[in-house]
């Protein structure tokens, strides 16, 4: 017989061909301690600890509660661990995350992107470390937060990787302290949340200095209000900072605009005059090049967000796989110190961009 359990100040305990002479202390062990006082059998002690779905919510946490206030604190990752040598042979299977989604359709964010590219590097991660993902939609017509909690519970989910706008403000009553949690993304100040996120300051200023050093001198931004946002300001206070180190001639007014038409661009465009612009929309991009403004001798462009089918663009590359690959190690993190709930201390990890040369602006003169 193989007995385990996880205990703060000792660890795991393997009694294998238990002697007679064990037998007090399998009685005096954590859950049949716990089993006593809360008048339940050692069995469901054993499944409230590691969140058996079947059993009742309420009594998971009132055992759970007690297990603590007794000085025992289980690890599911030990649970977990051992309830694979039980298993058949085959891929392990430790546990299961959910990546929560809730744009305005059920799929949009498995098209080619940057939120794609978030999950496709949470579930590599994932699976190098024996987890599954499971994407939900949590924008679901109907779909209220006790109905979303008692899916993510019933899946039997450890951690919950947040991967959409304004997260927080749609999930109110999840109940955040069953789950180790990071968002992808800022946090919207809604929830402490851990964050793993591009590093959107350091990103600007890094495709306006290649533009710099590629000799353009009245270097522009043209953003929408809600790419702004989404980014808790740091497009627009990343090219600021940059811009003031600039002489003053130089320096273009951003154009932030409610919505970024082609209209309203060539307003500012013609207004201004920059000789290389900045942008998230690859549209700006293309109204440059059929306005037949010479690109990329007398007008540069570069993306802050470069993915595959923006073609011969120059940019940044966000990395965004690397950022839903940081998120799943935030998350098991977590679980290894058996860590749930919303944090007292968020931390944020950000992930730096990578340049990628194109088309669209001159070459270096360095190289």
């Amino acid at each position: 017989m193989v007995t385990s359990y996880y205990r703060k100040d000792a660890t795991i305990r393997i009694l294998s061909h238990a002697a007679p002479s064990l037998c007090i202390r399998c009685m005096n062990s954590p859950q049949n301690r716990i089993a006593r006082a809360a008048s339940v059998s050692q069995s469901t002690v054993s499944r409230a600890l590691r969140n058996d779905p079947a059993l009742p919510q309420a009594t998971c946490l009132r055992i759970q509660t007690l297990a603590r206030r007794l000085g025992h604190d289980p690890n599911p990752l030990v649970s977990l661990v051992f309830a694979n040598l039980r298993r058949r042979p085959g891929r392990p299977q430790l546990g299961t995350l959910a990546f929560l989604a809730a744009d305005a359709t059920q799929d949009a964010w498995r098209k080619p992107g940057t939120d794609r590219d978030f999950f496709l590097g949470a579930r590599e991660r994932a699976a190098q470390h024996g987890f599954a993902i499971e994407a939900h939609w949590a924008a679901e017509p109907g779909m209220s937060d006790p109905r979303l909690n008692a899916i993510l519970r019933a899946r039997g989910i450890l951690g919950v990787i947040l991967s959409m706008r304004d997260a927080e403000r749609q999930i109110i009553e999840l109940a955040w302290e069953h789950f180790a949690l990071v968002r992808i993304g800022l946090s919207q100040r809604v929830f402490p949340l851990h964050c793993a996120v591009n590093h959107y300051y350091g990103t600007v200023r890094l495709v306006a200095k290649q533009l710099a050093s590629r000799g353009y001198v009245r270097i522009g931004i043209a953003l929408s209000r809600w790419q702004n946002d989404v980014t808790d300001q740091n497009w627009l206070a990343g090219f600021s900072t940059w811009q003031q180190s600039q002489p003053v001639r130089h320096r273009v007014p951003a154009l932030l605009a409610s919505d970024l038409s082609k209209d309203a661009f060539f307003a500012w465009f013609k207004r201004h005059k920059p000789d290389a612009v900045i942008s998230v929309n690859p549209d700006v991009v293309q109204w440059l090049r059929s306005a037949d403004l010479a690109m990329p001798e007398k007008v540069g462009a570069a993306l802050l967000d470069w993915q595959d089918h923006c073609g011969d663009v120059a940019g940044s590359v966000q990395n965004s796989r690397l950022v839903g690959s940081v998120a799943v190690d935030i998350v098991l993190g977590q679980l290894r110190q058996n860590a749930r709930g919303l944090p007292d201390h968020p931390q944020t990890t950000l992930i730096e961009s990578t340049w990628r040369e194109g088309a669209t602006v001159r070459q270096n003169p360095a190289r």
